[in-house]
């Protein structure tokens, strides 16, 4: 997303980032984001096992051991789950939260048209609208 961000915003087309965004959120609402995309690497380490830091590691790593690498994403209830036992459970709304955080880097590029383009999104608006019901703010 950055990428073509900055491309957009090199051109002066700061409006090609809010399409960009858009998309990019309506995709992770609608889970057809692959795994790939929104996954990660967590090494196991000693800290895995000893740090309270990394209590939620350590729920996925049980059976790992210190130096294997996990690929994990973030489920609906909040915890970790390995990539392989993924079954469309992410956490959409916290990949849309995360997405405004990198998109927020552009921010100050794109002045005060950000909060339109790029805009922050709202818990309650994403339930409603996982929850099938009409959005306001839809045409």
């Amino acid at each position: 997303f950055l990428y073509r961000a900055i491309d957009h915003l090199i051109a002066g087309e700061p409006r090609r980032v809010g399409e960009e965004y858009a998309e990019l959120s309506r995709r992770i609402s609608n889970g057809e984001l692959p795994l790939e995309q929104f996954c990660r690497r967590e090494r196991v380490t000693v800290k895995t096992f000893n740090s309270d830091a990394k209590k939620r590691s350590r729920e996925v790593a049980k059976n790992a051991e210190i130096g294997d690498t996990l690929l994990v994403y973030q489920r609906a209830g909040g915890e970790l789950g390995l990539a392989e036992e993924y079954s469309d459970d992410e956490d959409r709304f916290y990949y849309l939260e995360k997405l405004h955080k990198f998109a927020s880097r552009l921010e100050d590029a794109m002045g005060e048209d950000f909060a339109r383009l790029c805009p922050r999104p709202v818990r309650k608006q994403f339930q409603a609208e996982q929850a099938g019901q009409l959005s306001l703010f839809d045409p």
